[in-house]
């Protein structure tokens, strides 16, 4: 990753929106202000680490080249991380594809159905 920062302005809790054809890793861990992230326009991306943070909702429908994706100790819900699940692409990588989901209050109660969608399209899903 490049380094590059961002301040934000104004009164948490934020909502980002991140947009790149050319962003391939994207990383804002331990920052305890964002609730919604949507990387939906980086079509690129391919590890994204969203750790310890607010997140109640995550979009990353449309990340085609996807393959790492951590969201461990967040505040996601069991209908967003069937969400989440179902915008997991089902790409042919020759990566192995990654979720971490460990440590948000819907990991408890997941909706399996979602589970095996992401299953059926080649992630190994970590939530314990």
């Amino acid at each position: 990753m490049d380094g590059k920062s961002h301040t934000y302005t104004g009164t948490p809790p934020y909502t980002v929106t991140i947009t790149g054809d050319n962003i391939r890793e994207f990383s804002c861990s331990y920052n305890k202000s964002i609730t919604t992230l949507d990387v939906s326009n980086c079509t690129a991306l391919t590890k994204f680490l969203c750790y310890y943070n607010q997140l109640t909702n995550l979009n990353v429908r449309n990340c085609t080249a996807l393959y790492d994706l951590d969201c461990r100790d967040n505040q996601l819900s069991t209908e967003a991380i069937s969400n989440l699940f179902r915008m997991l692409n089902s790409s042919t990588l020759s990566y192995s594809k990654n979720a971490f989901i460990s440590d948000n209050p819907g990991a408890i109660d997941m909706d399996y159905s979602g589970l095996s969608i992401a299953r059926g399209n080649g992630w190994s899903v970590y939530f314990k």
